[in-house]
């Protein structure tokens, strides 16, 4: 039996303020988009772009008898494709001083096909797990010195703002198919927790090269 479950979507943080319409709003727009195209080519050449999810365990039970029997899942799998980011709404370009502030919203539709491993009370099944994730959102800040000599812009700030529309489906639990509900209550979470890791590790340390390469905000 094949069961669907859509999790509305969820926000972790927010942004600020329209943004005004302007000459140095085009420039902050087009100094975004520029960064988002090394960025994605970037992740691709270096096979960033997918997201592992190594082995994340979700554990349930259910009364039989007047007896609790527990039992556990193991998700695994990839999620991709994150080469596919875009900006979102207006970038902000702002100077205090002598430093260049840039930050913006960058996002992607992204999906894969996970596995999950149940096992409860003797029975072992292998569910596929169809997932997913319409509008993920990461937010992003760098500055640049403008008035030290041979500056780079630096990555002061890359977190995940929100997971998104979840779509869920899951196929194969066969006896278990009661399980559908403590698996798709323990999913959003567990996504959660594996794109704000990628989000602060590999796309960090990805978009850290990238404004070096880039070399110039504004």
């Amino acid at each position: 039996m094949l069961h669907l479950l859509v999790i509305a979507s969820l926000c972790l943080t927010s942004l600020a303020g329209p943004a005004q319409h302007s000459s140095p709003q085009i420039q902050a727009n087009q100094q975004m988009d520029a960064i988002i195209r090394v960025l994605t080519k970037t992740l691709k050449e270096t096979n960033n772009h997918i997201v592992n999810v190594v082995d994340e365990k979700i554990s349930f039970s259910k009364k039989v008898l007047l007896v609790t029997i527990t039992g556990s899942a193991s998700i695994f799998g990839q999620l991709g494709d994150l080469s596919t980011l875009r900006r979102v709404g207006d970038a902000h370009l702002s100077l205090s001083g002598r430093v260049m502030t840039l930050q913006g919203v960058f996002g992607a539709d992204i999906g894969g096909n996970l596995k999950a491993a149940v096992s409860w009370n003797g029975i072992d099944v292998a569910a596929g797990v169809g997932v997913t994730l319409k509008d993920f959102r990461a937010f992003m800040r760098a500055t640049q010195n403008l008035g030290s000599p041979g500056s780079i812009p630096d990555l002061q700030e890359v977190r995940l703002q929100s997971i998104g529309a979840l779509s869920l489906s899951i196929l194969g639990l066969g006896v278990l198919e009661w399980v559908f509900g403590p698996i798709s209550n323990a999913m959003l979470d567990i996504l959660i927790k594996v794109m704000d890791s990628w989000v602060g590790t590999q796309l960090f340390n990805i978009l850290k090269t990238v404004l070096r390469l880039i070399g110039q905000l504004g």
